[in-house]
């Protein structure tokens, strides 16, 4: 009995530390798969009436999050405005219309209330995670002259990044319009949670999405591909990594086993090479 619960203690020791280790494996994708937010582009206009009327924008209650922090928001229904495709550093996000934890733990959340998508200077701020692939992990990999493609029910926005810096968060200005220029700004934090990565583009094309799909706009394809837009045009599905957690769950369990079975094989000698000596 005492050796079957030595065995048992040291399973559940070893197979629990093999199950943390493997969640670095999957995490990126069981978290993606768990906060996705259902894009329905003909909802938009309609989100976007609701969220005018509804939206919060109440920046001090936003805080820094690690990937634990988006647990609470598992399930949560939000109206997405729009979508964003960052496409050279896999970026994709549903635009939340106010300025909330749940907005930037979810998606991009729009900084200001009057801003619109193709005007002036429209800001969208989410988390920066340690887990890269999640929400804008990767936004500071962004070089100059990358694309940047928004989208609502009716149109294709696509901005060319020309301004990539660290600022502190006391620069409100690099929310201002810039003259002569419509841009967008994407605001995260950077990985100490002091500072904020500020990535500007600037709009060089605005495409009606009907006339995109009829074959009547052509566009710079040596900026933006062809297959980044009709991306960004399908529903993004987001499946289960069900393979990888399996194959996570059985390796811990094979480890697991492993480990019981020397334990025991080590034990059984000692035991033979007691009984020999005490002859």
């Amino acid at each position: 009995m005492k050796n079957f619960m030595i065995n048992c203690i040291i399973f559940l020791f070893v197979f629990v530390g093999a199950i943390i280790l493997g969640w670095t494996v999957v995490e990126e994708d069981v978290m993606r798969y768990l906060t996705q937010t259902e894009i329905v582009p003909e909802e938009f206009e309609a989100n976007f009436e609701y969220a005018l009327e509804n939206a919060v924008f109440d920046n001090d209650s936003i805080s820094a999050i690690g990937w634990m922090g988006l647990v609470p928001y598992i399930g949560e229904e939000v109206p997405p405005i729009g979508e964003i495709m960052v496409p050279t550093v896999d970026i994709r996000l549903p635009i939340l219309h106010g300025a909330t934890n749940i907005n930037m733990s979810l998606g991009a959340g729009t900084l200001d209330p009057d801003d619109r998508m193709g005007e002036g200077n429209f800001a969208l701020a989410s988390h920066w995670m340690p887990t890269p692939g999640l929400l804008f992990a990767s936004l500071y990999q962004v070089e100059i002259g990358d694309p940047i493609i928004l989208r609502d029910a009716n149109y294709l926005y696509i901005y060319e990044i020309f301004e990539h810096k660290t600022v502190y968060p006391y620069r409100g200005d690099v929310l201002l319009e810039i003259e002569d220029k419509v841009v967008v700004t994407l605001v995260t934090c950077t990985p100490d949670m002091i500072q904020r990565v500020i990535i500007q583009g600037e709009l060089v094309e605005q495409v009606p999405i009907e006339d995109f799909l009829a074959g009547l706009v052509e566009l710079d394809e040596d900026f933006i591909g062809l297959e980044e837009i009709t991306e960004i045009l399908e529903p993004a599905v987001i499946e289960f990594p069900f393979v990888q957690v399996a194959l996570v769950i059985l390796g811990a369990l094979f480890l697991a086993s492993l480990v019981v079975f020397i334990s025991n094989t080590r034990s059984r000698r000692r035991k033979r090479q007691a009984k020999a000596e005490a002859k």
